[in-house]
């Protein structure tokens, strides 16, 4: 079977279905270069007390799942609600087409987005939840969450997490480097002018490479202390790295704190760079 077949036909299986079949032989094994991806931090902690049984949005996951080399993605944390009375907290995962827009949603009704996940209660004692999809190019993800009425009730997220398992190739460098550089980090961690110098640096680099000009040692020590050597730096795998940071820095950046629902998810398009364009 041809490798773009198989790939494709992998895509439609759970992980560990996906896994069983990489292991099935030798061949497959080496073909189908499927790797789990370091776990991100996307928040320490989200703690909600909205008494009522509105769905309020948590937050949007960054546009990683825009790649087309990514399996499955892996959305975990910890999570409890007030730790007593009547349990009715509650966690939604949906999804969006990009470009469309949406009205708030309600329990019974997310206004045309697609529900790809909803928790039953939180518990009164903290547990861990792992949500897992397989996402699509055109769309991208929202965490929402019910707290419940009759006072007292509240939701607590804790250690939010985001993983992914994607075939080996520039994405998967890119992501080990930005986070490795620390351009992507927990939502807490101010590290911007950080990530701006890092920019520079990587847009320096696109420039060269993509005019064939000779990267100078010490750019060439930056990359290599974030385990890339001169002979992996391509037009494709810098580019990959500014757009994963990109997302991901989007996501951050409009991180709903309060958790008023916004109308649409057009902000994404703000934050896309056609590096392409520019060289």
């Amino acid at each position: 079977m041809p490798l773009e077949i198989l790939k494709m036909a992998v895509q439609f299986l759970s992980p560990r279905d996906a896994v069983r079949v990489k292991r099935a032989s030798k061949k497959l094994n080496s073909q189908l270069d499927l790797v789990a991806t370091d776990r991100l931090r996307i928040l320490d902690s989200l703690v909600r007390r909205d008494s009522d049984f509105n769905v309020h949005l948590g937050f949007e996951l960054p546009g990683l799942s825009r790649d087309s080399s990514i399996h499955t993605t892996i959305l975990s944390m910890k999570w409890q609600d007030q730790g007593w009375g009547n349990r009715k907290s509650r966690v939604i995962i949906t999804a969006e087409m990009k470009g469309e827009e949406y009205d708030a949603p309600t329990w019974s009704n997310f206004e045309g987005r697609r529900v790809i996940f909803r928790s039953s209660h939180a518990s009164h004692t903290e547990e861990r939840l792992k949500i897992s999809f397989h996402p699509r190019t055109d769309e991208t993800y929202s965490l929402w969450f019910i707290v419940g009425g009759g006072g007292g009730h509240c939701i607590h997220l804790k250690e939010i997490e985001l993983r992914t398992i994607a075939f080996d190739g520039p994405f998967v460098k890119a992501l080990a480097f930005c986070s490795e550089s620390n351009l992507i980090s927990s939502w807490a961690a101010k590290s911007l002018a950080t990530a701006d110098f890092v920019e520079t640096l990587l847009r320096t680099a696109l420039h060269l490479v993509s005019r064939g000009t000779e990267i100078p040692p010490p750019l060439l020590l930056f990359f290599d202390q974030y385990g890339l050597s001169a002979e992996e730096l391509s037009v494709e795998l810098i580019k990959s790295i500014l757009h994963t940071w990109k997302r991901w820095n989007a996501a951050c950046r409009h991180y709903v704190g309060n958790g008023e629902p916004r109308g649409n998810n057009d902000w994404l398009d703000e934050d896309e760079v056609d590096y392409a364009g520019d060289y």
